[in-house]
């Protein structure tokens, strides 16, 4: 399998994947990922305890878990597909073992630390959610890294244990439109970095 390659698979238990206050749990892309995330063709798993497998050759590097919002935009798609909420940024606060701040999440998509090290993403695939109004799971490959911290040293990242954040399937309407919306989710992310 490529390094970069997504491997999921559904497994009875999940590798150790941080802390879960208040159940399981997000997800994120900026605006500028909202054409890949509709391009990129999605996997539906076959039950609910769906895992994705260690990247070959990669080893993990950091895991944090992130509670906040997905925002969307009420957007008129043309004629074929008139009103909807799209997607525009993830707004998160990342969090450690011990639940301490340790960073934050937001558009691009970018993940930074405390000290200014950050990392930006770009989608590579995604998988569906079994849990109701659940964004998916998601693989990304790192575009950029900046700074000298956690968030600057890892090559491959992994949105997994998704829970709520999906965009409202109602309620975007001329009156609205232009206006965002909220969704409160949460998320496990993997940080892994290439073994040498």
């Amino acid at each position: 399998m490529h390094p970069r390659a997504l491997a999921f698979a559904t497994l009875a238990s999940l590798c150790a994947c941080g802390p879960n206050p208040g159940g399981t749990t997000d997800t994120d892309t900026a605006t500028t990922d909202n054409t890949a995330t509709t391009d990129t063709p999605t996997t539906d798993a076959s039950d609910t305890s769906v895992a994705l497998t260690d990247p070959e050759g990669y080893q993990l590097q950091l895991q944090v878990h992130g509670i906040g919002v997905q925002i969307y935009t009420c957007t008129d798609l043309g004629a074929d597909e008139g009103l909807a909420w799209v997607f525009t940024a993830p707004q998160a606060t990342l969090y450690d073992d011990a639940m301490n701040q340790v960073g934050t999440h937001y558009a691009g998509p970018t993940w930074e630390g405390t000290v200014g090290d950050k990392t930006t993403g770009v989608l590579v695939s995604e998988q569906l959610s079994k849990q109701p109004n659940t964004i998916p799971w998601r693989h990304y490959a790192v575009a950029d890294r900046i700074g000298d911290g956690p968030f600057a040293y890892n090559d491959d990242i992994q949105e997994i244990n998704t829970d709520g954040g999906a965009a409202p399937a109602d309620g975007c309407d001329m009156a609205k439109l232009g206006q965002t919306i909220e969704v409160p989710y949460s998320a496990d992310y993997l940080f892994w970095t290439v073994l040498v």
